[in-house]
């Protein structure tokens, strides 16, 4: 008999030693992982607290409030938690905890008596060996629910996740729904049953798989996939799986459809500027602040023949070839680009095929992903640098083709100005020593046309003289009165026997003033247009002079009321060998070099020459020199 009654009380003392031994795995291993799963990254506050074990689990938001660990506050009273925290936050922790007998205020908590009466505890050996796990954890929600009725639910229902209780087969244990949540069926239509039964194989399988790695190892793993709702939209959700206890899963799941549809959208958007970046046929890189190159496009591998992925963490000095190139200047226009002074400049590229080739690149600032960075477009020049050269060549051909042909003028006019002076002067001898009337005629007509041609020949070398840059300007002194007295005897020759009057108008405020210029060639200027002036008017006047006078510049003009010329002529009559009415017989003769020599002595001499005229409404011509 007392072997019998030792034996009940050695049963009913390993009785009591499990449930304590329950009770202790509910708060250092099932409690602390339904909530630490819950509140992985959540600023709530929450606190696990058992009189005899003392704090069993801070949450995260706890723990960052304080600055604690779970070394500091596992298995410890509130005095003994208050000694490890920095002594400036000991009154904040005074106000939440009072002392071991007093729950924290003003906070969320789970507390646990040493009292259960009310807990029927009916476990045989089978079901302590086999299914040890699932009662421990049904015994944990039935003291929760035994002392608290109505605390865990509250807990659950602040936060938005679904959270799933599953054992190692993915047979639904328990299920907690916020009440918002609209998605899944009821709690009681999962219980019991299999992922298998509401999830498809891919799913399931998926789910099952994870499940297996978590209880092996331990480590928390995320499982992402889409489920199409009640009204028949797809969307998505994300499952934090952590391990409950050796044989069940505990999963909060959140819906990310909003997260996918941004991130979908986002890889949506970076492919088309993908492809819009990929179809440029400039060279794009992108470099960061180390000017190491961050990302290349299509254009910049096809010029370079490197891929995309050599171009990662190097600089452009790989791609210059030996002593092409300015370093130095390049490494100060990034400077300048990081500081958002935009860059344009020419650099030698060096292609994997040892090709050497010219390129303008330009620098801008932009941000790449939140980084400053330097966006480098560069542009093969080769073959504009061709045309170029091209040019640069054909624009020395047409230079020298252009001194030739002055040079030959030149010459040519020289060769014949010899012989032709000796028969202008021997006809001129002829005419004035000869009796013969015909003779004397004949000699006349001579000497004329060979004035005649004397002129023409001259204008030739004076335009071939301008042309080849072989002018010199002698510049000398003289006062306006005493330089338009000497012009005014020189011109009257041509129009003494003329029906033209032709006068000067210089204001006599400015007679005193002086002349700093080439006269000679202002002579020969004034000449030239006061001659096309009475050549081009039958009747009425010719007025030169002076127009404006400052200190640095004089602008001169000669007027007449002649025949005038039409403005869309005003640019033509100014170019070689061109008349308003081209042809071989023309009423005035000449070639037409006499204003084509004007422009070119003006402009010669760092002027400008303008005609205003209407047809059949006289002209002026303008001309400014500097002096």
């Amino acid at each position: 008999m007392d072997s019998q009654i030792q034996r009940l009380q050695d049963e009913v003392s390993r009785l009591h030693d499990q449930l304590n031994r329950m009770e202790f795995d509910l708060f250092n291993q099932i409690i602390p992982s339904l909530f630490g799963s819950i509140n992985q990254n959540s600023e709530e506050f929450f606190v696990l607290y058992h009189p005899q074990y003392y704090t069993v689990f801070f949450s995260f938001g706890m723990q960052k409030l304080f600055d604690i660990h779970e070394s500091d506050f596992k298995f410890k009273s509130f005095e003994q938690i208050k000694s490890r925290i920095d002594v400036s936050k000991h009154e904040l922790f005074d106000l939440i905890f009072v002392n071991d007998n007093e729950l924290p205020k003003s906070f969320n908590y789970i507390l646990f008596e040493d009292k259960y009466e009310n807990i029927e505890v009916t476990l045989d050996a089978v079901q302590i060996t086999e299914n040890i796990n699932l009662k421990l954890y049904q015994l944990t929600r039935k003291c929760i629910l035994s002392h608290h009725p109505q605390l865990l639910e509250s807990v659950l229902d602040a936060f938005p996740q679904l959270i799933f209780i599953t054992d190692n087969k993915g047979v639904f244990v328990d299920y907690h729904k916020p009440k918002n949540e609209g998605v899944f069926l009821a709690a009681d239509s999962f219980l019991g049953n299999s992922v298998s039964d509401f999830f498809s194989e891919e799913i399931s399988s998926a789910f099952l798989k994870i499940t297996t790695e978590v209880l092996e190892n331990g480590d928390p793993q995320q499982f992402e996939y889409s489920l199409t709702d009640v009204d028949g939209k797809e969307k998505y959700f994300l499952s934090n799986m952590s391990k409950l206890n050796s044989s069940l899963i505990i999963s909060s799941i959140s819906d990310i459809t909003y997260i996918v549809e941004a991130r979908n959208e986002y890889q949506r958007l970076s492919t088309t500027h993908l492809d819009i970046i990929n179809s440029l046929n400039e060279a794009l890189y992108i470099l960061n602040e180390k000017w190491e190159f961050i990302y290349v496009n299509k254009a910049a591998e096809n010029l370079y023949g490197y891929s995309k992925e050599y171009f990662m963490g190097k600089t452009p000095t790989f791609l210059s070839p030996i002593g092409m190139n300015d370093h130095e200047m390049v490494n100060q226009y990034l400077v300048e680009a990081f500081q958002g002074i935009p860059k344009l400049f020419e650099f030698y590229g060096l292609a994997k095929d040892g090709r050497v080739f010219p390129k303008d690149v330009s620098l801008s600032l932009v941000n790449y992903f939140g980084k400053k960075a330097v966006m480098a477009v560069g542009r093969d020049i080769t073959r504009r640098k061709g045309i170029e050269l091209e040019l640069e060549s054909a624009r020395d051909k047409a230079k020298e083709s252009d001194r030739l042909k002055s040079t030959f003028l030149a010459t040519l006019s020289h060769e014949l100005r010899t012989p032709l002076n000796v028969i202008i002067g021997f006809s001129d001898l002829i005419k004035m020593d000869s009796v013969d009337a015909k003779a004397t005629e004949y000699a006349e007509i001579i000497y004329n046309r060979g004035r005649d041609l004397q002129h023409i020949i001259e204008d030739t070398l004076d335009l071939a003289m301008i042309e080849s840059g072989q002018l010199k300007i002698r510049r000398t002194q003289k006062k306006i009165a005493d330089y338009f007295s000497e012009l005014d005897s020189e011109i009257q020759q041509l129009y003494s026997n003329s029906n033209v009057g032709v006068v000067k108008v210089i204001d006599e405020n400015i007679e005193s003033e002086m002349l700093s210029m080439d006269h000679t060639k202002l002579n020969q200027i004034f000449f030239n247009l006061i001659k096309n002036a009475i050549k081009y008017t039958p009747s009425g006047f010719v007025h030169y002079g002076i127009s404006n006078y400052t200190r640095h510049m004089v602008e001169f003009f000669v007027e007449d009321t002649g025949v005038g010329i039409d403005p869309q002529y005003h640019e033509l009559i100014f170019k070689s060998f061109r008349q308003i009415n081209d042809g071989i017989s023309r009423e005035h003769g000449g070639l037409g070099l006499g204003l084509a020599i004007i422009k070119g002595l003006v402009e010669y001499m760092g002027g400008k020459v303008r005609v205003v005229s209407e047809l059949n409404q006289g002209a002026t011509f303008y001309f400014n020199l500097p002096h």
